[in-house]
């Protein structure tokens, strides 16, 4: 997606920098963002997890760092994490209503409109969803 870019943050990959992300991304969304209001607490919550999902299971969690980018173009923000890579990339689990973890990527393709990952060269992972 060609687009505007909104802004950028590399934080630590450490948990601790979950709750860094979605201010940076709420404050830029309320700021600069054509998104419908109603939507601006779904790119909240799937920036939310996207992150988490970087902290937790790509190598960035053994001192490496996430970086999130928020772009626009028309009417649909672009939401882009890039992590240090893994041994795995994001699956979907198995839709159980009961299940507390492992639900990132069920929202993510829930409430986007479209959503994806790719893994580069030197093996980072880029995952993203447009909203």
């Amino acid at each position: 997606m060609e687009g505007r870019v909104l802004g950028a943050v590399t934080l630590p990959g450490e948990t601790a920098s979950v709750g860094v992300f979605w201010r940076f991304v709420a404050d830029i969304i309320g700021t600069y963002c054509p998104v419908e209001s109603e939507r601006v607490d779904d790119a909240v919550l799937l920036s939310s997890e996207t992150v988490t999902n970087s902290l937790v299971h790509s190598d960035s969690r053994h001192g490496g760092v996430v970086t999130l980018t928020l772009s626009t173009s028309g009417a649909v923000l672009r939401v882009e994490v890039l992590d240090d890579g893994g041994k795995t990339t994001p699956t979907r689990c198995a839709e159980d209503a009961l299940r507390v973890n492992g639900r990132g990527v069920f929202l993510v393709e829930a409430l986007a409109k479209s959503s994806g990952h790719r893994v580069d060269a030197e093996g980072r992972l880029l995952s993203w969803f447009e909203i």
